[in-house]
């Protein structure tokens, strides 16, 4: 699912280096940091929960190439974010 989905933009290691990534702006998540920009924890710090990641691959991310995922089921959402 990821390779079908995903590997385009974040790349096939999750680096954010996928054959499409770097040509967009701002460049796809490097998943490798474990730093993501949604909540998780006090001041959007910390380790994002899976219904958190859920949320923004089911709603992408507004002014990013992020789409928006709203077709998939409940286990493939859950798939990606864990």
């Amino acid at each position: 699912l990821y390779r079908r989905l995903c590997v385009q933009c974040h790349g096939l290691a999750g680096d954010g280096r996928g054959p499409t990534g770097t040509q967009l702006y701002p460049y796809p998540r490097d998943f490798r940091q474990g730093v993501f920009k949604v909540a998780g924890g006090p001041a959007g710090r910390g380790k994002p929960s899976a219904a958190e990641l859920g949320r923004v691959i089911r709603g992408g991310v507004p002014g990013t190439s992020m789409p928006v995922y709203d077709l998939l089921s409940d286990a493939d959402v859950s798939a990606l974010s864990a």
